[in-house]
């Protein structure tokens, strides 16, 4: 069996395991703020020069590039999202700030470093002849007693060394956040610090790194984690549903183009991975907003669930719908489910209530209903 195979039934088979829908609940700040109707971003600052917290001991590193503007405006495409604020530009409406009481100002001071490094490591290579037409248990044992060849072959000084080229980046952004109140500058809440990592080399030797071994594993201890099997496995489900169901926003989103992890990201890559993930977790500390859920359908009528899995919610509703009254349990979950991946709060709660009615103990109901109480601000 050719390795294009087994990658091929290994993919159906984490896609399989994938859940059937995901959807996105709303979730409340996960800091106590008083209520500001409106909320002024003003420009954040660049702190060149300074030295960083992490991502190993402090100090280690030290803020090489500007990034303040593409973080304010990360941190300001994430409020919009959100609707608890106003959104109000720092020279105010007219020229006037709202009620300054009732204004927030957002202040941020930004660190950044970057690494871009580029040379070449002394890898060795050793020839090996592979014979064709096995099978697969007869290719896996041979690709096993290669990998013990070549290290044998190495230890012994046999073989050669060939420069390969590599290419390594990193990023470590350090922000603090101030939230105060307008009319006097007092704190909403306490100075917040986060700070994102990232690191990753192309090429080379991987063992190798131009960063010291604390750096390489503070990084690797705190910095972003590419996604595992079976996220990625999701995100490709994902991809295809929505190939299926919109292709003009899966061609706008550059899904049609293939995806290499083998190719070096951008510094521009980086920038925007980092900003954007720091902007969301800033966020969610001072307002509402939506993180994924994943369900799984099964149960209850079939054509239904099926509807379901494929996005096609409306008919499933309609399908659902003329089915003899009373429902059963699980085709009230999933004519709940339904009415939520349409946004459809108060029809979903209601069929979510008419489940636990039926079994007050059933925790799926109990959660879907905690899931619409957020979703409608209750």
């Amino acid at each position: 069996m050719s390795r294009i195979l087994w990658a091929t039934l290994v993919l159906a088979l984490l896609v399989g395991c994938a859940p059937d829908l995901t959807l996105y609940s709303t979730k409340g700040p996960e800091l106590a703020v008083e209520e500001m109707d409106n909320l002024v971003v003003e420009d954040f600052t660049d702190e060149l020069g300074q030295p960083l917290e992490g991502p190993a001991q402090p100090g280690l590193l030290k803020a090489n590039q500007p990034l303040a503007a593409q973080v304010r405006a990360q941190v300001l495409a994430e409020l919009s999202k959100g609707g608890d604020f106003r959104l109000i530009p720092p020279s105010g409406l007219q020229g006037r700030l709202p009620e300054a009481g009732k204004t927030a100002l957002l202040k941020g001071r930004v660190r950044y470093y970057e690494l871009d490094a580029q040379g070449a490591d002394k890898v060795f290579y050793v020839l090996l002849a592979k014979k064709k037409g096995l099978d697969s248990a007869a290719d896996l044992l041979g690709a096993a007693a290669g990998s013990g060849i070549a290290a044998l072959a190495e230890s012994q000084g046999k073989g050669f060394v060939v420069p390969t080229p590599y290419q390594e980046r990193a990023g470590a952004l350090e922000v603090t956040f101030e939230l105060v109140r307008a009319s006097d500058q007092s704190a909403l809440v306490a100075p917040q610090a986060l700070g994102v990592y990232w690191h990753q080399k192309w090429g080379g030797k991987p063992e190798l790194s131009v960063l010291s071994p604390p750096l390489v594993q503070g990084f690797e201890n705190l910095g972003l984690k590419n996604p595992g099997l079976f996220a990625q496995a999701d995100e490709i489900a994902q991809r295809m549903a929505l190939k299926q169901q919109n292709p003009e926003e899966y061609l706008a989103k550059g899904y049609h183009l293939n995806q290499d992890d083998q190719v070096p990201l951008l510094a521009a890559d980086v920038r925007s991975l980092l900003s954007q993930e720091l902007g969301e977790r800033f966020v969610r500390r001072i307002s509402r907003h939506t993180v994924p859920f994943a369900l799984n359908v099964s149960g209850g009528d079939g054509q239904a669930s099926v509807l379901i899995k494929a996005g096609a919610f409306n008919q499933a509703i309609n399908r659902l719908e003329s089915l003899p009254q009373p429902l059963g349990s699980d085709d009230l979950y999933n004519l709940g489910v339904a009415y939520e991946a349409m946004g459809e709060v108060s029809n979903a709660k209601r069929q979510f209530q008419k489940g636990l009615d039926q079994d007050p103990k059933n925790q799926r109901f109990l959660e879907a209903l905690a899931r619409q109480s957020l979703q409608s601000g209750q």
